[in-house]
C-alpha cells in the first residue's frame, strides 16, 4: 500500500550529491514503523565488467567501415549563461546543466540511416555516431526502440566507456527512453544482432550537457551556501553511501539534484526506494528520465570527486508540493553496495 503522506524531516535534498543525507525521515502510515539504522545492501553475486568500445566490436569505432556521423554545432552559451545566472539565484531551483536538441534533418533510424555491416550469417552490426560541439556529455533519447531476441544496443563515449547496454523495449519496456549519460561530445551508438523486421531503433533527440561535468576527475567540489562536503565530517558510512546524484530531463532542459535510498523493514531485501524533493521531480514523465550516479563524493575533505555506478528510471509513488518530497521506486534495485538511509514514522 502506498503511504498516505511522506514527510521529509532531516534528509537534506540539495543540488549537489557530494552531501550526505541525514539518517532519518518520516513515513506516515497507520501505526508506527521505525527503521532505525542505515545499512548497506548486498552486492550482486556477479556483476558485468564495464566494457570499453576500444575493445568491444559493437562500439570499436576503428572497426566501423565508413560509419556515418550526425553533427550538431555549438550552443548559444551567451543566452544560456544569462538564463542560468538568473535561475541559479532562485532558492529551491534545480541546477540546469543541459539543453535538449533536435537532430539536424530530423530523427535517425536503423531503417534509413547509419551503417549496416554483415558480420556472419544472421548477425549484423548497425552503427551511428552523434557529435555535439563542445558538449561535456550527452544523453540520447530513443523515440522508438524494439530489439529482437539475441540483439542489443550499446552506446560508447569518447572516454572509451560503454555507459549503457539495452535490449527488448529498453529500460521502460515501452520502446521510448533517455539513455545513460555519455561523457564527452561524441556518442557511438551500435546495434549487434539479427536484422529482423521487428527491429526498431530511432534516435529522436539528444541532451547536450554544457556544464556541471567540468574536470570531475581532478576538480574540487564547489558547494552552495546550504551545502557541506560530507567528507569533512564523521558520519554513518551507509547513510553517506545512500545519496546519489540525479540527472533528469524536464521540458527542454536537463537538471541535477540529489536524493537518497531508504532502508525498508525487510532486512533480506534491497528495494530501490528513493527519496528526493518535489521541486526536483514531481511527475511520472520526469521520473522516467531519471539517471542516478552513485558514490558521487569527494575523495577527501574539499578534495576531488567522482562516482561509481548508475541506475536509470523510476516509478513515482507519492509526492507533495506542500512538504516538498518525492518518493520513488527505482527501476533497478541497488546491487553495487550503496547505503540505505534509516527513517522512522515517529514524530
Amino acid at each position: 500500500m502506498l503511504p498516505n503522506r511522506l514527510i521529509l524531516l532531516a534528509i537534506g535534498i540539495v543540488a549537489s550529491p557530494v552531501l550526505v543525507a541525514a539518517q532519518e525521515g518520516v513515513f506516515l502510515e497507520p501505526g508506527e514503523v521505525r527503521v532505525g539504522s542505515s545499512r548497506a545492501p548486498r552486492r550482486a553475486t556477479a556483476q558485468q565488467a564495464k566494457a570499453s568500445f576500444l575493445s568491444d566490436p559493437r562500439t570499436d569505432k576503428l572497426s566501423w567501415p565508413a560509419h556515418r556521423s550526425v553533427a550538431l554545432g555549438e550552443l548559444d552559451m551567451s543566452r544560456l549563461g544569462v538564463e542560468d545566472a538568473a535561475q541559479d539565484r532562485i532558492p529551491g531551483t534545480p541546477m540546469r546543466i543541459g539543453h535538449v536538441r533536435e537532430l539536424p534533418g530530423g530523427s535517425r533510424s536503423a531503417d534509413s540511416d547509419g551503417q549496416w555491416t554483415q558480420i556472419a550469417g544472421d548477425e549484423w552490426l548497425w552503427t551511428l555516431e552523434i557529435r555535439a560541439s563542445k558538449a561535456q556529455g550527452m544523453r540520447v533519447r530513443f523515440a522508438k526502440f524494439s530489439i529482437p531476441d539475441g540483439g542489443s544496443v550499446v552506446i560508447g563515449g569518447s572516454d572509451g566507456s560503454v555507459n549503457g547496454s539495452y535490449g527488448d523495449g529498453g529500460p521502460t519496456g515501452q520502446g521510448e527512453f533517455w539513455s545513460h549519460t555519455i561523457d564527452g561530445g561524441v556518442a557511438y551508438i551500435s546495434y549487434r544482432g539479427p536484422k529482423d523486421p521487428s527491429l526498431q531503433i530511432e534516435v529522436g533527440q539528444i541532451l547536450h550537457v554544457y556544464r556541471g561535468l567540468e574536470n570531475q576527475a581532478a576538480a574540487a567540489a564547489v558547494l552552495l551556501p546550504c551545502q557541506e562536503d560530507v567528507s569533512c565530517h564523521s558520519v554513518d558510512q551507509n547513510a553517506k553511501d545512500s545519496v546519489g546524484q540525479m540527472f533528469f530531463v524536464d521540458g527542454g532542459s536537463g537538471f541535477v539534484c540529489s536524493g537518497a535510498l531508504l532502508n525498508d523493514v525487510d532486512p533480506n531485501t534491497t528495494a530501490g526506494y528513493f527519496l528526493t524533493a518535489n521541486h526536483c521531480i514531481s511527475t511520472q514523465a520526469v521520473a522516467s528520465t531519471l539517471q542516478v550516479r552513485w558514490f558521487y563524493q569527494t575523495s577527501s575533505c574539499n578534495g576531488a570527486f567522482g562516482w561509481n555506478g548508475t541506475s536509470v528510471g523510476a516509478t513515482l509513488l507519492e509526492n507533495s508540493a506542500a512538504t516538498d518530497f518525492s518518493f520513488m521506486r527505482l527501476w533497478e534495485d541497488p546491487t553495487g553496495g550503496q547505503g540505505l538511509a534509516a527513517w522512522t514514522t515517529a514524530v
